[in-house]
């Protein structure tokens, strides 16, 4: 999810990103040039759906949409981006962040969320915000 998340943010200038273990964060990486092979090849010749089954929507315009993400993602953003892998680090450190996205565990969402909205960042938090009322409470 996490990596989907990253493609839709391309559009931005991603100045920094977390993860504990970047060996296996690398390897979603390094899967976007599959990613953008399978989708130039999908917009230069959409396939036909095979015989008896109902056509899939496929609109060219959008997934151009997407290549050139993905494409900016990977030339970009992944080569030039600060990376940690403690976020307390990352906010203490890179003070060029105007807004987080949380794409962790979910036992970590509201703790991170916590830390930015703290330091007056935007905060976008995949669901669910918070496991408990408590902490629910401090997040508002």
């Amino acid at each position: 999810m996490g990596r989907t998340n990253l493609i839709n943010l391309a559009s931005q200038n991603i100045v920094a990103l977390c993860d504990v273990d970047w060996r296996y964060a690398d390897k979603g990486f390094d899967r976007l040039d599959l990613d953008i092979e399978r989708l130039k090849k999908r917009i230069e010749l959409p396939a036909p759906p095979p015989p008896g089954e109902a056509p899939v929507p496929f609109d060219p315009i959008r997934a151009q949409a997407r290549l050139d993400r993905m494409v900016k993602l990977k030339t970009e953003h992944l080569p030039r981006a600060k990376r940690y892998t403690d976020y307390r680090d990352m906010l203490e450190h890179q003070k060029d962040i105007d807004a987080v996205m949380v794409a962790t565990p979910d036992h970590m969402h509201a703790s991170i969320a916590l830390a930015a909205m703290d330091l007056g960042k935007h905060v976008y938090v995949q669901k669910p915000l918070c496991w408990s009322i408590e902490e629910a409470r401090k997040l508002s």
